[in-house]
């Protein structure tokens, strides 16, 4: 009987050491993903760059002016018949910088028109997703190759913006892109609300 308690005891101590470490474990998790959601600005069309979101640390060897950390982040879940989406396009604070003698309002509107893109390039991804038909056997290989569709095109892209208009410095095609950046966002007006919920058969 001795024994038995004595067997009950360490296995409660076992429990409750592993729920202080299991505890902790999701602790840190929270605390991470806390703090990578606090590093990024997600796109709203009520919030412009500014030179202050760049805190990223400048190489000392870059020939550039600023670069911005952009991308299209998308998360998808599926139970009950129902897909639940979520793009968002966002800007890594932390991973974004400036050089201060190069922080001119040109630079910066180029700037934003990377962020723009990254917009566009969301509700692209948002629109095929409402377009397709989805079945919850083949959910994650159409999601993955929609979304590797839109890297590879994203991409392009913005290195075609940055070739145009040799970043920023050839004023008549940034104006250009400027221009044709704000409308294809209008164009895809319909497709900017950052969760879907999909039916799937």
């Amino acid at each position: 009987m001795l024994k038995l308690q004595r067997i009950q005891e360490v296995r409660t101590k076992a429990k409750r050491k592993m729920s202080k470490i299991i505890a902790g474990i999701l602790g840190c998790m929270f605390l991470l993903s806390f703090v990578g959601k606090e590093n990024n600005i997600y796109w709203s069309k009520d919030h412009q760059l500014k030179w202050e979101d760049f805190l990223g640390k400048t190489p000392a060897n870059s020939k550039h002016g600023a670069i911005s950390n952009i991308g299209v982040d998308p998360h998808y879940d599926c139970s009950n018949g129902m897909l639940e989406v979520e793009i968002k396009s966002y800007f890594d604070k932390t991973k974004s910088w400036s050089k201060k003698d190069k922080q001119t309002p040109e630079a910066l509107k180029h700037e934003q028109g990377h962020f723009d893109i990254a917009e566009f390039y969301a509700r692209k991804f948002r629109k095929e997703m409402q377009e397709n038909k989805f079945k919850s056997t083949n959910v994650k290989n159409k999601f993955d190759k929609i979304n590797q569709k839109v890297i590879r095109e994203h991409a392009a892209y913005q290195d075609l913006y940055d070739k145009e208009t040799d970043h920023h410095k050839n004023a008549s095609k940034q104006t250009e892109w400027n221009d044709k950046i704000t409308k294809e966002l209008a164009e895809l007006e319909a497709y900017s609300e950052t969760h879907l919920s999909i039916k799937v058969k």
